[in-house]
């Protein structure tokens, strides 16, 4: 199954059910992505019905090139849009990467924005909208719950960010609630870091890629 990009759909596709959506860097997407997404779809099936769709929105260039020092533009927004492409999509469902709202920043890791653009392009209302995310960024998620729900993947080795959030009221009340879900990964031994990939790329061909 392929990934089709956003700009491709010319029309709302109308989905029903719930939709999943991941924002990151993706420099690059790797398996472990994809598990996260396999793995969150598992949760919300079992918690709120069946999953109709997943997104992949990679940041824009002005936010990845703050976060990696990427200062000449190696991991641009076409090059990561691009190499979804080329990825064994085993999802299980459509999958899309939104290749529209990282152009325009704002220099934020998710924003209202990219919500409203999956919105848009496969018709789905606020409610069915389920943000993932890995456990290094637990609390990235606590400005979108009262608007959407969302899922933590615990990641191997990050299970220590959990932990310390654990403890904060704000996480404790959204996962009571229903609106934050904490589920561990589903292959546990896998543990995979898009900084590891990019410094062994480095390391092989003496320069950055």
């Amino acid at each position: 199954m392929s990934i089709e990009r956003f700009s491709y759909i010319h029309s709302p596709i109308n989905v029903k059910g719930l939709v999943l959506a991941m924002v990151g860097s993706f420099a690059p997407v790797h398996y472990g992505h994809l598990d996260a997404m396999r793995t969150a779809k598992k949760a919300v099936n079992d918690y709120f019905g069946q999953t109709d769709a997943v997104v992949f929105a990679p940041n824009s260039d002005a936010y990845v090139s703050i976060k990696l020092d990427d200062k000449h533009g190696e991991w641009n927004f076409s090059r990561r849009v691009a190499e979804f492409q080329a990825v064994k999509n085993n999802i299980g469902v459509p999958t899309f990467v939104d290749d529209i709202t990282g152009s325009i920043p704002p220099e934020k890791s998710i924003s209202e924005e990219v919500i409203q653009t999956i919105k848009q392009k496969l018709g789905v209302f606020a409610y069915q909208i389920v943000l993932v995310v890995g456990s290094d960024q637990i609390r990235s998620m606590r400005p979108h719950l009262d608007n959407n729900r969302a899922v933590c993947v615990i990641r191997p080795s990050f299970e220590k960010h959990m932990y310390e959030a654990a403890q904060e009221e704000w996480l404790q009340k959204a996962i009571s609630e229903r609106r934050y879900i904490m589920t561990p990964q589903n292959s546990p031994n896998l543990i995979i870091s898009s900084t590891a990939i990019r410094q062994k790329l480095i390391d092989v061909r003496g320069n950055k890629v």
